[in-house]
């Protein structure tokens, strides 16, 4: 009987065997004659900048670089211009993270970072360091959003702070807290 009691059987591993499945070409076809759905193709990635060191001027807004790609499902991140294009519209979780290091430690300052969708800023976070404090850190700063995108959107990361510093890439001791961009399509 199992867990499920005796009307909830699994045919071929689905939960139910009202439509067969085209393995060449990824359709399903619903019983009774109706037309072919094809599932919506997964889309994500994630980059890394594990290799860059950047400069940052304080004051200045900088393209964050993350040249590692880790996977991308569709071919929609681009690891030379760093920049995320979906194929499909729909619903994405977006989240990126820089790594600052102030030039000059134990100094206050404000680091910020920001999600630019088609050139304009869409989302932004501001981390705040308030020192001194021993020893000296790399400073993880996150932004993350759930946003509407269209097919040929370009989604971009952009960094500043209000004293010079570098976004840190290879001097991070720990690699899951370094520079980090990537992005979801939630199906719909």
């Amino acid at each position: 009987m199992g867990y499920y009691g005796p009307h909830k059987r699994k045919h071929n591993g689905y939960k139910n065997n009202n439509f067969n499945h085209n393995t060449n070409n990824n359709t399903f076809y619903l019983t009774g004659g109706l037309a072919p759905v094809t599932p919506e193709p997964t889309s994500g990635f994630r980059a890394i900048n594990n290799t860059v060191s950047q400069p940052l001027a304080a004051n200045t807004f900088v393209k964050v670089l993350f040249p590692t790609e880790q996977f991308d499902l569709e071919n929609e991140y681009d690891p030379t211009t760093s920049i995320f294009i979906p194929k499909s519209p729909g619903v994405y979780s977006i989240i990126a993270s820089i790594n600052f290091s102030p030039t000059i430690p134990f100094q206050n300052y404000r680091a910020r970072v920001e999600i630019h969708l088609n050139g304009g800023a869409a989302v932004a976070i501001d981390n705040d360091f308030f020192g001194p404090t021993l020893p000296a850190f790399v400073n993880v700063a996150s932004v993350s959003a759930i946003l509407q995108l269209n097919a040929g959107d370009r989604v971009e990361v952009f960094a500043t702070a209000n004293i010079a510093g570098t976004l840190e890439g290879p001097n991070v001791a720990d690699a899951g807290a370094g520079s980090n961009f990537q992005a979801a399509r939630f199906k719909s």
